[in-house]
């Protein structure tokens, strides 16, 4: 948070998207805890900006980058760098690419 709130200040994005958390059954433990932590973040996020928030569930990040929802990591580096003629070393960057280029997407549809 001591890096995001101050980003959203200065910036003052139009919109943000957002990831959404995926559901994991066999560590319900662990997703409970994850889904906690992105509800604080998400919770400093609505406090602090004004504009549109999107959010987009992993699957329908996956299904919009590669054509199916159970894309893995290698997978959606894999059509990024084909799309957009980018190679990605962090999957987490392309991740945030693929958000961009989904909104986009759906917002010229």
């Amino acid at each position: 948070m001591d890096t995001l709130v101050p980003i959203v200040r200065r910036f003052e994005p139009d919109v943000m998207v957002i990831e959404g958390v995926a559901y994991n059954p066999k560590n319900t433990s662990r997703a409970a805890q994850l889904h906690e932590l992105t509800g604080i973040v998400k919770w400093e996020v609505f406090k602090h900006h004004t504009g549109d928030i999107v959010i987009v569930a992993p699957t329908s990040l996956k299904k919009a980058a590669t054509g199916s929802g159970k894309a893995d990591k290698t997978e959606m580096m894999r059509v990024a760098h084909e799309r957009f003629g980018i190679r990605f070393f962090d999957d987490n960057i392309c991740d945030a690419v693929w958000l961009c280029a989904t909104y986009l997407d759906r917002r010229t549809q």
